[in-house]
């Protein structure tokens, strides 16, 4: 897992918006505590020569929510890059689960944003978070093969912009890569 602390997260250096804490429960000694920004981005970086080649990866933010986590209806954008080669990216929902309405879908439609059939496909793809038998939380931000032994960039994260409102109440512990289940 790569540490928060060995992550870019923007703003986290500004104490008004981020606080850096130790968890008793965190495999690090320090983890990153929003208290309230209105533009998320965590990312992170590693060798394809760290990796095993033949293999795919999966990364997955690892965080958890304090109770009352705020603002974190709308999706963020999550990427897996090479080299900074720009990927697909996909919606992860990082404040709500699979099937729960957030605030934003309950406003009356004429309040909202107009949502085109398009925006209701790439949620329904969307991934959301999901318990971990360490008590933390994590969603998945995408997938890379490594092919061969390549000394390449591989650049993780997810960024949510689009919301101008302040989030907060959401601890990052780091950015995990594991070797994805082979289905049998």
């Amino acid at each position: 897992m790569i540490a928060a602390r060995d992550l870019y997260i923007a703003w986290s250096d500004i104490p008004q918006y981020w606080r850096w804490i130790s968890l008793p429960e965190s495999r690090f000694p320090e983890v990153a505590e929003l208290l309230n920004a209105c533009w998320f981005h965590v990312r992170g970086s590693i060798s394809t020569k760290m990796l095993s080649s033949g293999t795919c990866y999966v990364a997955y933010l690892v965080f958890a929510r304090k109770s009352g986590v705020d603002k974190f209806d709308l999706p963020a954008e999550a990427f897996v890059e090479l080299n900074g080669h720009e990927s697909e990216r996909q919606r992860v929902f990082l404040g709500r689960e699979r099937g729960h309405r957030s605030f934003y879908r309950r406003l009356p439609r004429l309040v909202r944003q107009k949502q085109t059939v398009e925006d209701s496909v790439a949620e329904s793809n969307a991934k959301y978070p999901k318990p971990r038998s360490d008590g933390w939380i994590e969603v998945e931000l995408g997938e890379y093969f490594v092919e061969g032994r390549e000394d390449d960039d591989l650049e993780l994260g997810l960024i949510e912009y689009n919301d101008y409102y302040g989030k907060s109440r959401l601890i990052v512990q780091g950015i995990e890569l594991r070797p994805k289940a082979v289905s049998r």
